[in-house]
């Protein structure tokens, strides 16, 4: 992995990606409490609970504080799972959170899985993962694809089959125990796309539900899985145009989109070097698809 890596972005990272918001983007978390989301977690020894009211979980998985809400694992702690959820449905939208890592992480879980999350957005269902789709969040294959719970689609890039691709194309543009922005932008059951700091990522098309039917809706989740991880300035808007594809339209630019339809305002950006990505001690990239235990490129896999 190289020393320093280019992403493109206009403001430090503790700002976020500056993309350009109007008046019709709605906050998600009013900086007070958790009303319009509810908590869905599986603490260590205990069956999986719903809580309609987060502050209502005896283990406090989530805390709100400053406008950030975070999960927060003491050393020596055990595996929690679950996720934070709208109460909300919602079908076509454009959402977009800032996601970081800390350095907690909870008793037998890899070490390089320390830095993992997970954006879930279509869920119709709860449960451990849920039924619905994942934007991965985890820091080496940020926007990376998954289905959960048997939902389908037809095209999924890139997926987490395909991990080498992932971390190729998109791991340069985050750093680690920074703020990063991940944004979804979901057109029904038609197409979703995925985008981390501002560069276009994973994608997925044609979602169908557990049985087929079309799926075309369903609640957005942000994903705890055992490891320090804190969100903040959650946001959303409608895209009452299915037809159109928001990007970087200009070819110059470093972030052009190729599919992009409609111009969001995203190519105002300024290419700088970010700090040296930071690995959680014990980290040992995955030595399959051409990368060897100590993170060097390997030669082709055939």
């Amino acid at each position: 992995m190289p020393k320093s890596v280019f992403v493109w972005i206009a403001l430090a990272f503790q700002a976020g990606w500056p993309q350009k918001l109007d008046s019709n983007w709605i906050p998600l978390f009013n900086g007070k409490d958790l009303k319009n989301w509810y908590a869905y977690v599986t603490p260590p020894g205990k069956s999986p609970q719903k809580y309609e009211d987060p502050a209502l979980d005896p283990d406090g998985s989530f805390k709100l504080s400053g406008g950030v809400v975070s999960h927060v694992v003491a050393p020596g702690a055990n595996l929690t799972n679950g996720f934070l959820a709208t109460d909300s449905a919602y079908s076509r939208y454009q959402f977009r959170v800032e996601y970081k890592f800390g350095a907690g992480c909870a008793v037998g879980v890899d070490p390089k899985y320390c830095r993992n999350s997970g954006l879930l957005y279509h869920m119709v269902k709860d449960g451990i993962w849920g039924t619905g789709i994942e934007c991965n969040l985890y820091w080496d294959w940020p926007t990376a694809t998954a289905p959960l719970g048997g939902v389908t689609f037809t095209t999924q890039r890139p997926d987490f089959g395909n991990f080498q691709a992932a971390a190729d194309s998109m791991n340069r543009f985050t750093v680690d125990g920074e703020w990063n922005t991940m944004e979804i932008r979901v057109w029904g059951d038609s197409v979703a796309r995925h985008f981390v700091n501002g560069h276009p990522g994973g994608w997925v098309t044609g979602i169908k539900a557990p049985g087929g039917a079309v799926l075309s809706a369903g609640h957005i989740a942000l994903q705890i899985e055992g490891n320090d991880v804190s969100f903040r300035n959650p946001m959303i808007r409608d895209l009452d145009k299915p037809v159109d594809i928001l990007g970087c339209t200009r070819k110059t630019a470093p972030n052009y989109d190729a599919k992009a339809t409609k111009d969001d305002g995203s190519c105002d950006v300024i290419g700088i070097i970010a700090p040296a990505r930071r690995r959680p001690a014990g980290y040992r990239l995955p030595t399959a698809r051409g990368f060897t235990a100590n993170g060097r490129r390997a030669a082709a896999v055939k």
